[in-house]
């Protein structure tokens, strides 16, 4: 008997949750943002990465910090409101620490990076 009360309660709650869902569906998108052609926007996405290893019987720790800068340029933008945009990589920026093995640095920018691997 509990078990059939809890289910109507849960299949109650997941029509009335559901439900509030497809009313915000049919209704349609609302842009608060509009795409202006010609206009920039600068993004910079930076990840971090941490690793431990045992290879052989030792411990390797790897991290790496990368960070990316990326411009992004509205080329058209149509009666719709619908936009092409051309994405541009402007930076690319690499510290990584592999312990005890070695160091690697690199910056798109600088002209005297190590160019081996």
């Amino acid at each position: 008997m509990m078990l059939t009360l809890w289910r109507r309660v849960f299949a109650l709650s997941l029509v009335l949750g559901l439900g509030g869902a497809w009313a915000h569906a049919d209704e349609g998108v609302v842009l608060r943002h509009k795409f202006v052609k010609g206009t920039d926007a600068i993004y910079e996405n930076t990840q971090k990465m941490t690793q431990s290893q045992t290879f052989g019987g030792m411990n390797i720790e790897t991290v790496m910090d990368q960070v990316q800068v990326t411009r992004q340029t509205v080329d058209e933008v149509d009666s719709k409101g619908q936009a092409k945009v051309r994405v541009k990589n402007e930076q690319m920026r690499m510290k990584m620490a592999v312990k005890p093995a070695f160091d690697y640095e690199f910056d798109s920018k600088k002209a005297d990076n190590d160019k081996s691997s």
